[in-house]
């Protein structure tokens, strides 16, 4: 979590598909403070579209049929 201009608050995280980070997702609130639960919230999803863009199998998927 950092500060990327007065009154923004921004949290990242990677998502990766080999050794390197391919991308991040990010939100940024603006004229707040974040909210320390937004972090895991923000990790879970980097790592979601992490796996859906590897072709891992998705744990809801098996849960369907």
């Amino acid at each position: 979590m950092g500060m990327i201009q007065p009154g923004a608050v921004g949290i990242a995280a990677p998502i990766q598909v080999s050794d390197w980070a391919t991308a991040s997702l990010g939100v940024v609130q603006l004229g707040v403070k974040a909210d320390d639960a937004l972090v895991p919230t923000v990790m879970d999803a980097a790592a979601e579209a992490s796996a859906r863009l590897s072709g891992a199998p998705r744990a809801e998927a098996a849960e369907c049929y």
